[in-house]
């Protein structure tokens, strides 16, 4: 027996679920399409206002960043508010029971009746037994009433409606916005979706110029210190540590506001935030206005700065400025390698001086040198800058290591003072703030020095004399020749005699020109009374860097005369000498009543004054009895004093007297021996009866008498033993005057013995001119005779 069909639900109850199912699956559509709407109205403005509204403020736009983030949270609203739900209810399964039961719910006419129905006729399992008459009843009464039935109660538009009160506005507003600025709205649509880097336009046009810092160089410049511009890379720039720096920006002029002021806002690495106004500069020049801020914080800048620069909207953000250390010169190492004239033979390679630069640094002229430097940092290149002298400065090559750690540069033929001006920059052409400066002074090799004198030579000489010569000569480094040199007065300034010498260790030499020998010998001419010559000195160092160092000494002027007249002119100086002895006598012989009134008076006290007025005093008197006699006293002393010490300077003044007499006699000794003229008589009168006994009063008594007046100081309070000191003294005064008297008497009677040579040098002369004539006048009486013949 075939199993029976179920029944089916009436067509009309069928469509009425069927009505609720499509409602239901519209409202879903609509609920998720608005609330998907919704989310992105919501992200757009949101969005705009972020990213617009700090621009209007003079902020910047949203970073990419933030507008990624703000994309990725709308994509999340936008899931699980809008997609995610609007799936799961679409695609959720909706069983006739259930629409059923929501009419039924909503229609209490139908009571029960539709709910039944379905039920009755959906697939019952096996054994479910119901009455078919129950079935037909309960959907016909179902159908009675379905007309009643409204399927749209059932679903619920509150929530729709709030999303198209906030959906409707905010599409308006969008439609107004992209009828009035349709750029906007792409703008607005690329920057938050899209995420692009295209900025918001503004009133005022920024632009970043970049950092101005001075451009250290080695060599001045006359137009002053030039700059060098550094541009941001990345929105990065490095400077010097403790650098100057200016930024500069540009303002558009041209479809755009030049701002009144622009504001830098910084922060350092160190926490401190400020801002502060940039100036302009300038007029509007090509379209654009400059900006510039050249003092704090970049003026002297230590510390990483971050900054950024408002002008009305428009603002450059986010730039920084690194700070690093610059390269600096630690040590210099100087090596000098002094010229070959200076060095030991055999010596030629390797410096001589070796050592680090230190101020007043000197080397010898002509030295080569050269500086090694060490840097704290690598550098990529040095700047050296040299001045010698006046000349101009002249860039020099420099060696730079491969680890850029040490460097090197060399001079040559250092002739004159020198300053050295170097600046090392590192990789990144950071130099440091301010330039090296090292200088060298030059020793130069001076000319030699030479002195020259003759001893016991006067100007005047005779055809047999003796030069001795006596000198020093010295150089820095050296004597190499030195020449005692001999010409005639009025001749050919070549020297006709040049005789060498050699120094000792302290540059003093001696040596001698025999007039007498060079002429028997044929080197000069033998000289006649009137005769002049010139005696000079001639050095030459090793100096080769230039024109050589040959220096003369002065010139010493000697005149040939007789020995008849040469000895008249020492007689004449003997007279003089005899004139300085008997003032000398004269001024002894005062010293001595000196001393002798020192014996009687000098211990004596002062006479009192009774006329002097007394001093008035307050308070108490003192009669001029109590005061008087201690003054006295007391001036008596200071007066005694001084006058004890006046005597010693005048037997002091006595003594160097007598010891330049003694060697003025003594030099005319030299000068008789030297000019081969003395007699062992002169001499030994001259020498035993004048110049020896003088120095013996001086080396005697009157050193006794300067060690007794000194004495004297000692006892100017002691009256006892004061005035036997004193006498004591006079005698000794009396002695040094007995013995002066006697060497005085002894070159009258030099003088006399002279005069009586004069006599005969006299006779001597006549004698010859009588003889001479005699001789002239035979010869002519012979010629006469001669004469008379020839007729």
């Amino acid at each position: 027996m075939a199993a029976a069909s179920p029944p089916s639900l009436d067509p009309k109850l069928k469509s009425l679920i069927a009505d609720l199912r499509a409602k239901i699956r519209r409202f879903i559509t609509i609920d998720g399409l608005l609330a998907a709407l919704a989310v992105v109205a919501g992200l757009f403005w949101l969005g705009l206002a972020l990213d617009f509204l700090p621009v209007k403020l003079g902020g910047t736009e949203m970073p990419q960043s933030a507008r990624l983030v703000l994309l990725i949270i709308g994509g999340f609203l936008l899931f699980f508010y809008a997609i995610r739900p609007f799936a799961l209810r679409m695609w959720r399964v909706l069983p006739d029971e259930s629409l059923a039961l929501l009419l039924e719910r909503q229609h209490p006419i139908l009571g029960g009746r539709l709910v039944t129905a379905v039920q009755l006729t959906r697939e019952r399992l096996d054994g479910d037994l119901h009455s078919s008459l129950l079935l037909d009843r309960v959907s016909d009464e179902a159908i009675q009433v379905a007309d009643q039935v409204e399927p749209a109660r059932v679903l619920r538009w509150q929530p729709v409606n709030k999303k198209m009160a906030f959906v409707v506005p905010a599409f308006i507003a969008t439609i107004l916005l992209a009828l009035i600025s349709p750029a906007t709205i792409a703008l607005a649509g690329s920057r938050l979706f899209l995420l692009s880097e295209t900025p918001w336009p503004r009133r005022a046009d920024l632009h970043m110029v970049g950092l101005e810092v001075p451009l250290i160089s080695a060599v001045e410049r006359p137009e002053g210190e030039p700059v060098r511009l550094l541009e941001f890379d990345n929105k990065v720039v490095r400077v010097a540590r403790g650098g100057m720096a200016v930024l500069r920006i540009n303002a558009a002029g041209e479809n755009s506001i030049v701002p009144e002021v622009c504001t830098m806002y910084y922060r350092t690495s160190g926490g401190l935030r400020g801002q502060v106004n940039m100036r302009r500069v300038g007029r509007l020049r090509n379209g654009l206005q400059g900006f510039a801020l050249d003092g704090p914080p970049l003026a002297g800048i230590t510390e990483d700065l971050v900054f950024s620069v408002r002008g009305l909207d428009d603002r450059l953000d986010d730039f920084q400025i690194q700070v690093v250390d610059p390269p600096s010169i630690a040590t210099l190492e100087v090596a000098a390698t002094y010229p070959p004239y200076l060095r030991p033979v055999g010596v030629t390679e390797g410096a001589d001086l070796v050592t680090f630069y230190q101020p007043g640094l000197r080397l010898r002229e002509g030295t080569s040198v050269r500086f090694v430097g060490k840097a704290t940092s690598p550098v990529k290149h040095v700047e050296v800058a040299v001045t010698s002298g006046d000349q101009p400065a002249q860039i020099v090559p420099v060696e730079v290591a491969s680890d850029g750690e040490s460097f090197a540069l060399n001079i040559t033929d250092l002739r004159m003072p020198t300053s050295i001006v170097m600046v090392p920059r590192d990789e990144n052409d950071i130099s440091s703030p301010s330039p090296y400066r090292y200088f060298l002074g030059v020793v130069n090799d001076t000319p030699p020095e030479v002195q020259f004198k003759l001893r016991g030579i006067g100007s005047q000489i005779t055809p047999l004399a003796r030069l001795p010569i006596f000198g020093t000569a010295k150089d820095d480094y050296g004597i190499t020749q030195l020449l005692v040199q001999l010409s005639v007065v009025g001749d050919d300034p070549t020297p006709v005699v040049s005789l060498p010498a050699s120094t000792d260790r302290d540059g003093a030499f001696e040596t001698s020109l025999d007039i007498r020998d060079l002429a028997s010998s044929g080197q000069i001419a033998a000289p006649s009374p009137g005769t002049a010559y010139n005696v000079f000195g001639e050095v030459r160092d090793a100096y080769d860097l230039g024109d050589p160092h040959l220096v003369r000494s002065d010139l010493i002027r000697l005149e040939v005369v007789t020995p008849e007249e040469l000895l008249a002119i020492l007689e004449r100086r003997e007279l003089g000498l005899r004139g300085r002895l008997e003032a000398t006598i004269t001024e002894m012989q005062t010293l001595r009543d000196t001393l002798d009134l020192l014996r009687r008076d000098g211990w004596t006290p002062i006479p009192d004054q009774k006329d002097r007025n007394p001093t008035p005093s307050v308070g108490f008197s003192v009669s001029q009895e109590d005061v008087e006699p201690e003054l006295n006293v007391d001036r008596s002393v200071q007066l005694l004093r001084l006058r004890i010490q006046q005597a010693g300077l005048q037997s002091t003044k006595t003594s160097e007297e007598l010891n330049g007499v003694a060697a003025s006699i003594d030099d005319i000794l030299l000068e008789m021996v030297n000019n081969r003229v003395d007699t062992p008589d002169r001499s030994d009168r001259i020498a035993m009866g004048v110049r020896d006994p003088l120095l013996k009063v001086v080396q005697g008594p009157l050193q006794a008498l300067r060690n007794q007046i000194d004495g004297l100081v000692s006892l100017v309070e002691d009256k006892a033993n004061g005035p036997a000191k004193a006498a004591i003294t006079v005698q000794t005064a009396e002695e040094v005057l007995l013995q002066l008297n006697a060497v005085l008497e002894k070159m009258l009677d030099l003088e006399s013995y002279n005069e009586v040579l004069d006599l005969v040098r006299g006779l001597i002369d006549n004698q010859d001119k009588i003889i001479e004539a005699t001789e002239n006048e035979r010869a002519r009486s012979l010629q006469d005779l001669f004469k008379g013949f020839d007729q």
